[in-house]
């Protein structure tokens, strides 16, 4: 179950926690007759999903993040593993190593492709 609380008076946003015992807390926005936004096109629509692709992070979290790269247009693919890291100081000195070697235009992957290889250049990109 969801709980919820508004930002204040006319707010347009509202903070929802989980009350599985979750600590996610995030915001989302809703219309002004106080009814949730569709998420039908959400990314992440629910809850369940949430949790789903969280767990699939933490079991395999290399095939994650490969699966998020496939997503995006890279001028030069990652030369090594997608991700390598320690954070435990008894093994050495900590780092993170993410998609070694990859080359990307992040404006192209946020806002250009969209334009030229889905033809969205009518519709609005963000709306604040």
């Amino acid at each position: 179950m969801l709980n919820c609380a508004t930002l204040g008076p006319g707010s347009p946003w509202r903070i929802q926690t989980h009350s599985s015992g979750s600590r996610l807390t995030y915001f989302s926005a809703f219309s002004s007759d106080d009814t949730d936004v569709s998420t039908s096109d959400a990314h992440v629509p629910d809850f369940n999903s949430y949790l789903e692709i969280y767990r699939k992070s933490l079991e395999d979290p290399e095939a994650f993040w490969k699966e998020v790269a496939d997503e995006f247009f890279w001028k030069k693919p990652a030369t090594g593993p997608m991700l390598q890291y320690n954070f435990d100081v008894t093994k050495g000195s900590v780092y993170i190593k993410c998609m070694e070697g990859a080359k990307t235009n992040m404006c192209y992957n946020v806002l250009d492709r969209h334009v030229k290889e889905k033809n969205l250049g009518e519709k609005v990109a963000f709306h604040w």
